[in-house]
């Protein structure tokens, strides 16, 4: 959560979508440093961590995708389990 107030951009949307275009960079930087900075982080972290991130969760939704197109709809209750398990 961010410590500081980001008063800067009151009546915007915190992506600066509701700047004009020359404008919506500096907030979207500064959003980023404000950021990173509360949360002891250099912004080059930040944005690594955000890309591996963002990495895994596409690899994780299209395994996903894989599981729910091999499903074939059986269930198991636990106490099928436990008693598979011994």
């Amino acid at each position: 959560m961010l410590q500081q107030p980001v008063t800067a951009l009151q009546g915007t949307h915190l992506l600066g979508l509701g700047l004009g275009h020359a404008r919506t960079g500096d907030v979207r930087a500064g959003l980023v440093h404000t950021f990173t900075h509360s949360e002891g982080a250099t912004t080059s972290d930040f944005v690594r961590t955000a890309i591996l991130e963002k990495i895994e969760d596409s690899y994780d939704l299209q395994e996903l995708r894989k599981a729910i197109a091999q499903d074939s709809g059986e269930r198991f209750s636990i106490d099928e389990i436990l008693t598979e398990l011994g």
